[in-house]
């Protein structure tokens, strides 16, 4: 599978770095992902039209890491190529090329059309970002719902967690403090608020340099980032100029850019991690502050919200000078706020995070693929039958367990012990990194590397009807000798699963039974079952 990755470069730009260490984490077999850098804001036409030639050729998906910037700009309105970079791009990809490439767009920042100036022209780009793309990775509830309220289908879109795509140099704050204050007007005694990321005024550098003035002169605060484009450097300027006339310099310092592996001395000397965003639908400095288990106070946006209710990792802000100065003089909160940082971390590791886009890779494009089918309601019934004929505690073999699907239902419900097996590597992959609390092994039910009776129930879900009816004949022979109960579906002829190229022969009632003949048969609309128990 070949991915090109649309993206910015990683220098001096969140969405660039963040989509460098994704590719660095996405080393899975059967996959290679490549860069395809673009500008933000250029108004050269050829610039882009070069990038959608390396995404079109030699691809199986293009993953756009999505900016409205990332597609040109023109007197500070961005994305002015967009529809002819999206639309070209979907019109090459179905009518000119005999394999379909499959577009993922995940949307870094994203607008209300109903919200600010120029709502019409950010609904046209919002409508037709959504109608081109196969899926939408989206990290928030709130960007979600814009997308609905659009018109974009559900089932194009995908909520997960920005998640940690960095792996923390931790050491001790005092030997970091003292580090820093060889390079800063610093007193290892000093308290050390850290604002961190490009210069914009949605992110709010002036709110968090008015509550300075208004605390202890023992509260100093670090501004790393630098504006992107050339438009948001007189931001940059009032800044300066509004810590210049409230006699700031002493406790302000800008340090630029700068780079990741000269940032692990300055998070780990900060005492308190500041985001005072005017707008954001997703924070990667927010996962930075995570990684590093800084006590963060964020300002009252949705998703910051929703990160509150869901982990309580952050204070959600109302007043931002004394909420400072409530933690920089509660150390217990901050210790709090420092352990449930670490619980989020852990739950949103590199790994986990890699892994969501690698499934999200092997689903595109792929409605019957093992991961998607399951929210069909007849799908549903299946699973129940082998969920209801499952004893607690049980030993499970699931045979062709593909993603790990019925197994991992039956651990949850049953607290079953399970072992899947499939021939097929890549779906054991998606297997073993989704369920960590089962074993699953590459390999053929015509030949099983167990002894007799090791498993107390044997699954066979839809298995049989995709090799030939001798082999069938083999592997229910095999299940039977591993097994004291083997539990068997396959799709009723008639119904909406069986007309699957794949299947070797018609599972009839008759076909079926003369399987094995003490297999007890029961047939509804969509599938038919089977049940073989030790006498």
């Amino acid at each position: 599978m070949k991915v090109k990755m649309l993206t910015t470069r990683p220098e001096g730009c969140g969405i660039g770095s963040y989509s460098e260490k994704l590719i660095q984490g996405l080393k899975y077999e059967y996959l290679s992902v490549e860069h395809v850098y673009v500008k933000e804001n250029s108004f050269n036409l050829f610039h882009y039209l070069s990038a959608l030639k390396k995404c079109v050729f030699g691809s199986d998906i293009v993953h756009i890491q999505f900016d409205y910037s990332f597609f040109g700009g023109f007197w500070k309105i961005p994305g002015i190529y967009l529809p002819l970079f999206y639309l070209t791009l979907w019109l090459a990809q179905r009518y000119k090329f005999k394999n379909k490439t499959n577009i993922i767009t995940t949307l870094h920042e994203f607008r209300d059309p109903e919200k600010g100036k120029l709502g019409f022209y950010y609904s046209l780009l919002n409508k037709i970002v959504g109608w081109c793309s196969d899926v939408l990775v989206v990290f928030s509830n709130e960007t979600n719902k814009i997308l609905t309220k659009q018109g974009v289908p559900e089932k194009k879109i995908k909520l997960i967690e920005h998640g940690i795509l960095l792996k923390p140099e931790i050491y001790d704050k005092r030997k970091a403090k003292e580090e820093l204050s060889q390079k800063l007007d610093l007193k290892p005694s000093d308290y050390i608020v850290t604002i961190l990321g490009y210069i914009h005024k949605n992110k709010g550098h002036d709110r968090i340099i008015k509550a300075i003035k208004r605390l202890d002169s023992s509260v100093k605060l670090i501004i790393i980032g630098e504006p992107r484009v050339a438009e948001q450097k007189p931001y940059l300027d009032f800044l300066k100029n509004m810590v210049k006339e409230n006699g700031l310099e002493k406790r302000v310092f800008f340090c630029g850019y700068i780079k990741d592996d000269k940032l692990p001395i300055f998070l780990n000397a900060t005492d308190l991690m500041v985001l005072p965003y005017r707008e954001i639908r997703q924070s990667g400095i927010f996962n930075y502050a995570m990684a590093y288990h800084l006590p963060t106070i964020t300002s009252n946006l949705p998703f910051f919200r929703e990160i509150k209710a869901k982990y309580d990792c952050i204070h959600v802000s109302s007043n931002l000078a004394r909420d400072i100065d409530y933690l920089l003089r509660h150390g217990d909160y901050r210790e709090y706020l420092q352990e449930r940082a670490k619980e989020y971390a852990e739950k949103n590791s590199y790994e986990r995070t890699c892994f969501e886009i690698y499934k999200i890779y092997l689903c595109v494009g792929e409605a019957d693929h093992p991961a998607m089918i399951y929210e069909d309601n007849s799908q549903k019934e299946r699973v129940r039958f082998f969920i209801e004929h499952i004893k607690e505690g049980e030993k499970i073999l699931e045979m062709g367990c593909a993603t790990g699907y019925i197994l991992n239902k039956a651990y949850e419900e049953r607290k079953i012990e399970g072992i899947g097996i499939d021939i097929r590597r890549d779906r054991l992959l998606y297997a073993k990194l989704s369920h960590f609390d089962l074993e699953f092994i590459n390999g053929a039910g015509d030949l099983l590397p167990f002894k007799d009776k090791t498993f107390d129930t044997v699954l066979l879900p839809d298995i049989l009807e995709h090799v030939d009816y001798a082999n069938a004949e083999k592997i229910l022979k095999e299940s039977r000798r591993v097994g004291k109960k083997v539990l068997i579906s396959v799709p009723t002829p008639t119904g909406k699963w069986f007309n699957n190229p794949e299947h070797r022969w018609k599972p009839t009632k008759e076909a079926f039974s003369a399987l094995d003949s003490d297999m007890k048969v029961f047939i509804t609309e969509d599938f038919t079952y089977g049940i073989i128990e030790r006498k």
